[in-house]
């Protein structure tokens, strides 16, 4: 007598996500955005279309622009993070906490980015004469050159993926940007402003 396996219940069609080949880059169509999220009241579709396309594009233009980069041992956070010291004035140079604000990341990645540019003889560490707590970050002679080299060619790269966009366009372009950005910073607000509940644990009970 052969045993019938149990049949595990079928999850609820609204509530069951496409099915994606993952052999190939897949995008959700509006279409099925719509039909995942039609359970959420508060959810808005065109939203999260919204957001996967700006995601997708990032990842796809930060990929081309570090391939480029690496001729000279870089990536686009590397170079950017040069790119910052440079506009600094170089007889003082510039704290990390700075470059973590102009290039509004966390303390931690710019630390990791520092480290790795000291290992390569990009940048000089040095103490404040005022407060010896305090690290002041310039540029190293190399890396002068290394950003004179680079900057164009990739500021070259960005031009010609931008082509395709008309002066109207990449004007409305940037003013979307610096709304969604505007909206980043009002909801990180918010957060700071709602109390954590801490989850008690059985033992604490």
């Amino acid at each position: 007598m052969s045993r019938r396996r149990a049949e595990r219940p079928r999850p609820s069609s609204s509530n069951t996500p496409p099915k994606i080949d993952k052999r190939t880059p897949h995008v959700l169509s509006l279409e099925e955005i719509e039909r995942i999220a039609k359970d959420y009241p508060n959810l808005d579709a065109r939203s999260l279309l919204a957001y996967n396309e700006l995601t997708r594009t990032n990842r796809a233009f930060v990929s081309v622009l570090d391939r480029a980069a690496l001729d000279n041992g870089l990536s686009v956070g590397r170079n950017l993070v040069l790119w910052l010291i440079a506009q600094a004035d170089q007889t003082q140079g510039i704290t990390p906490a700075e470059i973590a604000r102009l290039a509004d990341v966390t303390r931690a990645t710019i630390t990791g980015l520092l480290n790795s540019l000291e290992r390569d003889g990009l940048i000089v560490r040095s103490r404040s004469t005022a407060d010896r707590r305090q690290v002041h970050v310039l540029l190293s002679p190399n890396a002068q050159r290394v950003i004179k080299e680079t900057w164009p060619k990739q500021s070259e790269q960005i031009t010609r993926v931008m082509a395709g966009l008309t002066e109207r366009e990449k004007a409305s372009l940037v003013d979307i940007l610096r709304k969604i950005r505007r909206g980043i910073r009002a909801l990180v607000e918010e957060n700071k402003a709602t109390p954590r509940t801490r989850k008690r644990s059985p033992r604490s009970r």
